[in-house]
């Protein structure tokens, strides 16, 4: 057909030409048209393979009986009863394909334009994976109710079911051999505790990469003829290593027994990055907790000896020098008395300086004004005088925050004059201790909160740092200054005050 010496291409023709698919049906449902690429997808969904010309004048329900009753059906059905047109995205599950559709309904029955929409489907259902997974993670890592082992546990899930693989594996691997520590959905052989030579697991690799290893098909990818392959038979492997700082080797894995149908995507590869990241994190966080403790052991041990074993000869010293005090010079006895005291005095600092620890486990809200209060209370005052304007309430541990207080109370009375008047003051980052005493050097500022140091012939040195060791602690900061009227000032900074 032409116009002008113009060729005009038939209407079958330029439908052909079209990338979309398109079918006409009669008011009886029998197709009357389809074009190359709708008869492609009908041929894939019928049961018995038929060329476009055998499908014309058969009824679409006969040439494809499982859409009868399918979503497709009943907008079709629609379409024609309404005479409005429908536009819709649906999944045809036996072929595993989903469409977008435009159908048109006219007097002599339906026109339909769809499209294979699979691809998009699967990448945005992909990216909801991925958000989902990053999701889950954060609400795992957030999470402070659950233990070491339930996180561990609840990462290998999050990874099986991200990724799509039945086993999930934390392993460690030393010169003799390779155990694993946890595990989750794996066969006996894999199940933790379960032990094996370096040379079969394939983590044996991992340790030996900077990177993710990953193996869609372990038999394309080379492991056939390897130990590991040969006795676990995973066909499929993902995994990373986890860095600690001790002298094991551990990584993170998840695997299956068959190999994937595709490669890793590059975000699975970096949700897997960011779980060995986390678990990293967490190992060495239990590392330095186990440390912690077993310092924590020592020092209450230390506690032990000063407290008792010296405390006991101490106290029978004390006691002989009543029966000393008539026949020596009062001066001497004096002098063995006062030395006993600051001996009890270094006592008491010590053990309570080797039971501070160095992180606060157990945390309150508590009122500032009775910590305040406790505090001037239990501290030997004589003339001075307290003001407080600390109406607030915090996050702390409230018999160490209160022995703060009691050592900072104990340094503005003995190094002030008589009377010395202290304040304590909440601020916007914390609160502040400060007194009208003499005050503290510039160049002694630095120094105050160290071990050991005092300026007082009979001080221990000990009282402002144990005020420091609690501070840090809490995971806050204390800096010392000079208060408005020109003593000491203590500023306990870091701190969030609670609504």
């Amino acid at each position: 057909m032409s116009r002008e010496g113009v060729e005009v291409p038939e209407a079958a023709e330029v439908l052909d030409r079209m990338t979309d698919a398109f079918f006409a049906l009669d008011d009886d449902w029998r197709f009357t048209y389809l074009n190359e690429r709708a008869h492609t997808l009908v041929a894939k969904a019928a049961p018995e393979g038929s060329t476009a010309d055998e499908m014309r004048g058969r009824r679409i329900w006969d040439v494809v009986p499982a859409a009868a009753d399918s979503v497709f059906a009943e907008r079709y059905r629609t379409a024609v009863e309404t005479g409005e047109p429908v536009n819709f995205e649906a999944e045809y599950e036996p072929i595993d394909t989903w469409f977008e559709v435009h159908a048109y309904p006219s007097d002599t029955g339906l026109s339909v334009y769809f499209r294979d929409i699979t691809e998009r489907k699967r990448r945005e259902a992909q990216r909801e994976r991925d958000r989902l997974a990053l999701q889950s993670l954060y609400r795992i890592a957030a999470d402070t109710d659950r233990s070491f082992e339930e996180k561990v546990d609840s990462v290998l899930r999050l990874g099986c079911d991200y990724l799509d693989v039945p086993f999930g594996m934390v392993n460690e691997l030393d010169e003799t051999g390779q155990t694993v520590a946890f595990a989750h959905g794996t066969p006996e052989g894999l199940q933790p505790g379960a032990t094996m030579p370096r040379d079969e697991a394939y983590c044996k690799e991992t340790v030996e990469t900077d990177d993710l290893l990953a193996i869609v098909d372990a038999v394309e990818a080379g492991w056939g003829d390897d130990p590991a392959y040969e006795v676990h038979g995973l066909g499929c492997y993902i995994g990373g290593r986890i860095r600690v700082g001790d002298d094991v080797d551990r990584t993170l894995c998840f695997a299956g027994p068959e190999p994937r149908e595709g490669s890793f995507t590059d975000t699975e590869e970096t949700v897997v990055e960011l779980l060995t990241q986390w678990l990293t994190y967490e190992f060495s966080r239990r590392a330095d907790r186990r440390a912690l403790e077993r310092k924590n052991e020592r020092l209450e041990n230390l506690a032990s000896v000063v407290s008792h074993d010296l405390r006991n000869p101490l106290t029978i010293a004390k006691a002989r020098t009543d029966f000393i005090a008539d026949d020596a010079p009062d001066e001497h006895v004096e002098a063995i008395s006062d030395s006993l005291d600051r001996i009890e005095g270094l006592i008491d600092d010590l053990t309570t300086l080797a039971r501070q620890g160095d992180v606060i486990d157990e945390r309150s809200a508590v009122d500032l004004s009775s910590v305040v209060e406790g505090a001037w209370t239990a501290v030997p005052t004589g003339t001075a005088s307290l003001e407080y304007e600390a109406d607030c309430t915090l996050y702390a541990d409230e018999s160490r925050l209160q022995q703060v207080l009691e050592n900072l109370f104990k340094n503005s009375v003995e190094h002030g004059d008589d009377g010395v008047h202290v304040t304590v003051r909440t601020t916007d980052e914390g609160f502040s201790v400060a007194d009208d005493g003499p005050g503290i050097p510039p160049e002694e500022r630095e120094k105050v909160l160290r071990m050991g140091y005092t300026t007082d012939d009979e001080g221990s040195g000990i009282g402002m740092a144990i005020v420091s060791e609690v501070v840090q602690a809490h995971g806050w900061t204390i800096t010392v200054g000079e208060s408005a009227s020109g003593g000491a000032r203590f500023d306990v900074t870091g701190v969030e005050p609670m609504e």
